[in-house]
This record gives C-alpha cells, sequence and structure tokens, in this order.
C-alpha cells in the first residue's frame, strides 16, 4: 500500500520499473535525436531509440580511468588522485546518489526529482544499480541527457552488464578490488569500514568495493572522469553508523574519510550534520536540495 505515487515516477525508469524494489518492465527512453556539439567534439552521436540507426550509438567507447566495461589492460590506469576541484565547481561534476533498498516511496519520488533537476544542470550521477533508492537516482537522471555511470558490483548484477548499454546510454563499470581513489585500493578502504571483512564471502566482499568505486567518480559525456564533489544519500536511521544504515552507511563512512560532503535527506539526520555538509557542497547542490526536500537547512 501507499505505492501509487512513487509508481508514476519510479516506474519512468527505462530499464525497468521499481517501486519499493519489485521489478517490472518499462520502455526505453526518447532521448534527444543527436547532441551536436559533443557529437562534433568527441566523435561520439547519441540517437534516440527508434530513430536514425534505430537507436544505436555510433561512438567510440569511452575509456580512461575506468577502461571500457571490464576489458581493462594492465596499462590503463584506475581514477586515481583526481586534481581538486574549485573552490565552487559549476557542472558538468560528478555526484553520488545512493541509499537503502528500503527507501520510503515518497523519499523515492523525491530523490528521482531531484536527480531530474541536477541532470538538467548538467550533474553527472554516479550509483549502485541497488534496488530503493539508487535505481530512482538513476530513473531521474534518465529523464535528461546527463550521463549516468553504475557501478555494479559484478556482471548482471540487478540486470547490468559492463559497457554501454544502447539503450539508457548508461555506463556500467565492474570495480576491481586493486583499482584505487587517492593512491589507496578500493578493497583496503572497504575493509578499514567494515571491521568484520574477514567473515565475509566474495559476494559481500564485491559489495563493499563497489561503494567505494561509487564515491571515486563517473564518466562524463566526453568520456572524462569526474570525481565525486558530493553525496546525496539515505538511510533509515538518518545516521552513517548503525544496523538500519547498512551499506549506505558504508559509503557514507568513506565519504567522510575522503573528504567529500554528504547530506542524509532522511528525516532523522540531525540538521546540524546536514547544514554542514550543505556549506561544502557546490551551488547546484545547495540549491537543489532544500526545493526537493524542504526539511533541509536553508
Amino acid at each position: 500500500g501507499g505505492t501509487d505515487g512513487a509508481s508514476a515516477v519510479i516506474g519512468a525508469n527505462p530499464r525497468r520499473a521499481v517501486v519499493s524494489g519489485q521489478p517490472g518492465s518499462a520502455q526505453p527512453p526518447v532521448k534527444a535525436a543527436a547532441l551536436a556539439g559533443a557529437a562534433a567534439g568527441s566523435g561520439r552521436q547519441r540517437t534516440a531509440p527508434g530513430g536514425a540507426g534505430g537507436g544505436s550509438l555510433d561512438r567510440r567507447p569511452r575509456r580512461g580511468p575506468f577502461g571500457t566495461g571490464n576489458d581493462r589492460t594492465p596499462e590503463e590506469e584506475p581514477m586515481t588522485d583526481p586534481n581538486p576541484p574549485a573552490a565552487d565547481p559549476r557542472p558538468p561534476f560528478a555526484y553520488a546518489g545512493i541509499g537503502s533498498r528500503g527507501t520510503p516511496d515518497a523519499v523515492l519520488a523525491a530523490v528521482a526529482d531531484l536527480a531530474e533537476t541536477l541532470g538538467q544542470l548538467g550533474c553527472v550521477l554516479s550509483t549502485g544499480g541497488a534496488a530503493g533508492a539508487d535505481r530512482a537516482f538513476e530513473t531521474g537522471a534518465l529523464r535528461t541527457d546527463a550521463p549516468v555511470t553504475v557501478h555494479a558490483p559484478w556482471p548482471g548484477y540487478n540486470g547490468y552488464e559492463p559497457g554501454r548499454e544502447p539503450e539508457s546510454d548508461i555506463d556500467v563499470r565492474v570495480p576491481r578490488a586493486t583499482d584505487a581513489v587517492r593512491s589507496e585500493p578500493y578493497a583496503d578502504l572497504a575493509r578499514r569500514h567494515h571491521p568484520p571483512w574477514e567473515r565475509c564471502g566474495r559476494g559481500t566482499r564485491a559489495l563493499f568495493v563497489r561503494n567505494v568505486a561509487i564515491l571515486a567518480g563517473a564518466l562524463g559525456d566526453d568520456g572524462a572522469a569526474l570525481p565525486v564533489l558530493a553525496v546525496v544519500a539515505y538511510t533509515p536511521n538518518g545516521l552513517p553508523t548503525g544496523r538500519d544504515a547498512g551499506g549506505t552507511g558504508h559509503g557514507l563512512r568513506i565519504a567522510a574519510e575522503l573528504g567529500i560532503p554528504a547530506v542524509n535527506v532522511s528525516p532523522r539526520t540531525p540538521a546540524a550534520d546536514n547544514a554542514a555538509a550543505l556549506e561544502r557542497m557546490p551551488e547546484a547542490l545547495r540549491d537543489a536540495l532544500p526545493r526537493h526536500f524542504p526539511a533541509l537547512p536553508r
């Protein structure tokens, strides 16, 4: 019960409809027929499904720090030590959108609308492909032509395969434990913020490594890697710790170590924590977040 309002929003996902974690089906998105400027500058062309080329993407694959899908060679560098951002960067820049699989429907709807607003401004989404909040961020971003990078813990996770999805134009990446951010392997960061690491199986460890990859960055429209400058998250308890915080809390703890400001849109989050994070975020997020989540400090 109570899902009708969110169904129209989350059901707009061009890959599949998801309401409260339940997969369904949806039609591919109708995106802009072409991004003339980007195509002229990068040799890439984005065409709308059903249009010229039947929705195929006539462009060179995105390479760079993430490689192409899962085909990186040892000579290819993963993302390490991104250049420090400007004091108040303007889009395009990357932000991470993460949250609980059990995020309430009203929050899912607001998250999708926020991601749409940020996408219209040119912000690039980095997320993890999980049901719930991750998928809501993706849904909203895909209403625009802004790039989306999904970091999947393994090929086939929730239907995501490494590489470029031709219908939705999502870049799907499967990180390796040895990939590094700020010169530290993903696995080392993940282990430090989950003490019972030795009791975790391979799949669980892959999920934790994926949490680090989300914070490392995303691919821009020109294929360049962009560092994540901010995190928008939801945990049921409003905190980065505790059983209810789950994997999202793990990501928030890593963001704190990396110095990435994070706003938790749960109404249970201490207002002072969100106020401090908002002060450190790029202006685009400082303006957009309180409009979609009125309870946040202004």
